[in-house]
């Protein structure tokens, strides 16, 4: 296959052969077929695999512990206060006894963008000379997105909803809200590259109207092209750098955080996800759907 990529092909065949996995799934489990081949069968006794919305706890530290680690750790980067200030949306959070929090709204906190500043408006999907090589990249790792979600084990025999159900569902919807990708290259500033998108894309996520307003959220993949980087933690790095500033700041819960291995190391971030519709509503939804890509096919 050519590497040759033109982003809005790339996303638009990427998300139909999504939405093909799921409403085939939704359609087998309707019917009460035989699963498609790479669906799974009857569960064995091993445990399902990982579920990557189930949060891991973020530290140890006691109270006085984090107390002197927020601290470092906004000293350390108080030339990304101006950012960090249009993330916090709560004056009672830990954080802004060290950020002075803005009101976003006026245009005169506007934040800047330029070479000057740490941050950076990232594009949608890669740009530039590496275009070619960060998309067929992005390519395989969705690749192994949709492997983790088809290797998730089916009960071909029970109509009844059971937890790899659920699973599957939890980890296809996330599939489906992720409309932002990027590349970090590894290196020795690998880390500090992967600091600058993480927070330029939470930016982005909390502050851009559409994402704002995106129905069951919306989210940024950022992958690591390189995972056999020995410069970076990258475990420690995700729970250090991301989410436990994100909890002083108050967004833990608004900003779903996962730090994934899809062939590559790769940081999922998620705005407002919402819950799983209801059961009427999302078998509503579900006949929507399924009758939408059988209308594509005639």
């Amino acid at each position: 296959a050519s590497a040759v990529v033109e982003s809005g092909a790339f996303q638009s065949a990427f998300h139909r052969r999504r939405s093909v996995v799921v409403a085939q799934f939704a359609k087998n489990k309707k019917s009460n077929q035989p699963a498609a081949k790479g669906f799974g069968n009857v569960p064995s006794s091993s445990a399902a695999s990982k579920k990557t919305y189930v949060p891991e706890p973020i530290s140890d530290f006691d109270e006085s512990d984090s107390e002197e680690a927020m601290s470092e750790f906004f000293q350390t980067y108080s030339e990304w206060h101006p950012l960090f200030a249009q993330i916090i949306k709560s004056p009672s959070a830990p954080a802004t006894a060290h950020v002075n929090i803005v009101d976003s709204e006026t245009s005169e906190n506007e934040l800047a963008f330029g070479e000057e500043t740490p941050w950076s408006k990232l594009p949608q999907m890669p740009s530039g000379e590496q275009k070619d090589e960060h998309l067929l990249i992005i390519s395989e790792v969705l690749d192994a997105f949709q492997k983790a979600l088809t290797d998730i084990p089916v009960n071909e025999i029970s109509q009844e909803e059971d937890e790899n159900d659920l699973q599957f569902l939890e980890e296809g919807r996330r599939m489906l809200l992720l409309n932002r990708f990027n590349v970090v290259n590894a290196g020795s500033s690998s880390q500090l590259d992967l600091f600058r998108y993480c927070w330029s894309e939470i930016h982005h996520l909390v502050t851009d109207e559409e994402s704002i307003a995106a129905e069951g959220g919306s989210g940024s993949l950022i992958i690591l092209d390189d995972s056999d980087d020995d410069s970076l933690d990258f475990d420690h790095f995700v729970k250090t750098y991301i989410r436990l500033p994100l909890s002083w700041m108050g967004m833990g819960d608004a900003i779903e955080v996962a730090g994934l291995d899809r062939g590559r190391s790769c940081v999922r971030l998620i705005h407002n996800v919402g819950a799983i519709p209801d059961l009427d509503e999302r078998d509503r939804q579900i006949d929507e759907f399924v009758d939408g890509l059988e209308g594509l096919d005639k």
